[in-house]
């Protein structure tokens, strides 16, 4: 086989490789895309805001850190959940979804 073929087949191997280990992450991607709502839009939104905003386009709002204090939370994974970090009253940070 030629040298060429060989880093071609590599290079194939290794994206295949690549997009199987992130498809999970292509998965969700896709479908936050497929939602017209920007979750990160609720960033400097007061919580209950943040969350009427969010349950509007289907999503629910779980605050995981308030006030410099972690929460435990489940290990279950949800795509119309997302999680969101709360100082004094306001979402500062979408940690994503789940």
């Amino acid at each position: 086989m030629p040298k060429d073929s060989l880093n071609r087949l590599s290079t194939n191997s290794l994206l295949s490789e690549i997009l199987y280990q992130h498809n999970d992450l292509v998965i969700i991607i896709n479908y936050i895309m497929s939602k017209s709502t920007n979750i990160f839009e609720v960033v400097g939104k007061k919580v209950d805001d943040a969350k009427t905003f969010l349950e509007a386009a289907g999503y629910l709002l779980r605050v995981v850190r308030e006030d410099g204090q972690d929460f435990g939370v489940t290990l279950d994974y949800n795509t119309d959940r997302v999680n969101v970090q709360v100082n004094h009253g306001i979402v500062t940070i979408v940690n994503g979804m789940g």
